[in-house]
């Protein structure tokens, strides 16, 4: 695993990619420059606490998801990359293709009981 930065810096472009956006569009969501993001993307610096935190909402994930870090301990749980890019992108389709997907694989709302330590 590299450097926080470098993980703060490519989980940036990344998710940024993922959900359509150029360097500009990003930052004027966040009323920041393009520049401010090609920084951020290229790890000549990161964004402050504020930022971050709406990053996370724009895109719909974790701070733990922007660090890099797995939110799930255990090692008899892994996620695969594909299966984490599957994960994502899912959380970016609207209620139509998450009710499809919930379909499709026959999985049903569950209780926040039983998905303690699935995040």
């Amino acid at each position: 695993m590299g450097s926080l930065r470098d993980n703060i810096s490519s989980n940036i472009a990344y998710y940024r990619k993922l959900n359509k956006l150029t360097q500009k569009e990003l930052g004027e969501k966040l009323g920041v420059k393009s520049t401010t993001v090609s920084n951020w993307e290229q790890g000549a610096n990161a964004p402050d606490m504020e930022i971050l935190f709406d990053l996370c909402k724009l895109f719909n994930i974790s701070v733990t998801d922007v660090f890099g870090c797995d939110s799930i301990e255990s090692d008899n749980f892994h996620i695969t990359p594909e299966e984490k890019d599957i994960v994502i992108a899912y959380r970016v389709t609207d209620e139509i293709g998450k009710e499809s997907v919930k379909r499709l694989l026959g999985v049903e709302k569950r209780d926040s009981d039983q998905m303690k330590g699935i995040s």
